[in-house]
């Protein structure tokens, strides 16, 4: 009997530190686990930090690139219509004073005289009239411009949309693909090690050895 007693006792003993190991090598597992979580999330929040300036960069890049353009052109249309219209005012009127001081020249020869008076009349009443015309065109002429302008700010904040659009659709499709990558590499690093006490500062190195070539990926992603 006691030493059916002893026995059980030992039993006891000997389960109990075993579940004791056990949590011990639980324990163990989980602080080793967490330290990998914490690697992997800092290489993929500087992979992340990486990918958004460079997107933000060649989104600015783009963006100057579209405006200059568009600015450029803005000034040759501005630059061609305003020699258009002066050359049609000028060859407008140049051509009514001349034939207004033809038919008057004309008229005066007929009548035997030409008052001086009269013609600086004239003279000047087509000049009042030109001054005129010209105030017309110059409104005309303003108002195109203003269009133009008004052209060239619709188109700078579309593309501004547009480039908003882009990098909003490639930091979703950056962090779809960031967990993939990262989880290929942690796969890649297990693969390769079996040995469970030496796996941990193997992954960790693997990872840190990899951690351009993961950013390279999260880069060819977007």
């Amino acid at each position: 009997m006691t030493t059916e007693y002893l026995l059980a006792v030992i039993l006891i003993v000997v389960a109990a530190i075993v579940c004791a190991g056990g949590f011990i090598a639980i324990y163990w597992a989980m602080t080793q686990n967490s330290k990998l979580i914490k690697k992997q999330s800092e290489i993929i929040d500087d992979a992340k930090h990486r990918v958004q300036a460079d997107l933000h960069k060649k989104a600015t890049d783009k963006f100057e690139q579209t405006v200059e353009q568009n600015a450029q052109y803005l000034k040759k249309d501005i630059q061609t219509t305003s020699k258009a219209l002066n050359a049609y005012v000028k060859t407008e009127f140049d051509g009514a004073l001349h034939n207004e001081l033809t038919s008057f020249k004309e008229s005066a020869s007929e009548i035997g005289k030409v008052s001086s008076e009269a013609l600086a009349n004239l003279q000047e009443s087509i000049a009042k009239e030109q001054s005129a015309v010209l105030a017309t065109f110059k409104k005309e002429q303003d108002a195109i411009l203003d269009d133009l302008r008004a052209q060239h700010q619709e188109l700078a904040d579309k593309v501004n949309q547009l480039v908003d659009e882009e990098v909003k659709r490639r930091i979703e499709r950056f962090e779809t693909e960031m967990s993939r990558i990262v989880s290929a590499y942690a796969r890649q690093a297990f693969a390769n090690r079996i040995d469970i006490d030496v796996q941990l500062a193997y992954i960790l190195e693997e990872l840190e050895q990899n951690k351009q070539a993961i950013v390279g990926d999260l880069r060819n992603v977007t």
